[in-house]
């Protein structure tokens, strides 16, 4: 009975030890509505599942698994969306298309913002031709100091 015991308790160890799935840990600026049932969808397609979520000092850390073979550039943006009517949250991701050669390792953590909010979308001034390069400098500048010191807090 013992040996019955010693190999089923080493295999499952085995078994664990074997899985292939990505953790990732995310920084969550706003927990609100995600839970440990919440989706990580690419394009609508659920890539991974948030497994826990806890409270860190003064930070908010989601454990996130993502499915075997799934591989997400580093530089990839992740945000919270709607899930439902009732106020759950799943988490998206924007792969980053320029930076396509390095990808997230297990234990990697990232930033997770809140509701969709894009740093690109701060910078959508710069496609305004009539600022000068100079105004759009001083628009970077000022754009930059603001999201340092709001995501600070």
């Amino acid at each position: 009975m013992k040996r019955i015991f010693l190999i089923v308790a080493l295999l499952s160890l085995t078994l664990i030890a074997c899985d292939k799935s990505n953790i990732v840990y995310g920084i969550v600026e706003n927990a609100e509505g995600i839970t440990d049932k919440s989706n990580v969808k690419f394009n609508g397609l659920v890539i991974g599942s948030v497994q826990d979520i806890d409270l860190k000092g003064n930070k908010i850390y989601a454990t996130i698994k993502l499915k075997e073979n799934v591989s997400i550039p580093k530089y990839s943006f992740f945000s919270t969306v709607s899930a439902d009517l009732f106020g759950n949250k799943d988490i998206e991701v924007i792969y980053d298309s320029i930076r396509k050669n390095e990808y997230l390792q297990t234990g990697d953590t990232i930033f997770i913002s809140k509701d969709n909010v894009r740093y690109s979308d701060h910078f959508k001034f710069l496609k305004d031709s009539t600022l000068t390069p100079e105004q759009k400098l001083d628009s970077v500048k000022k754009t930059v100091i603001h999201i340092i010191t709001n995501d600070a807090n």
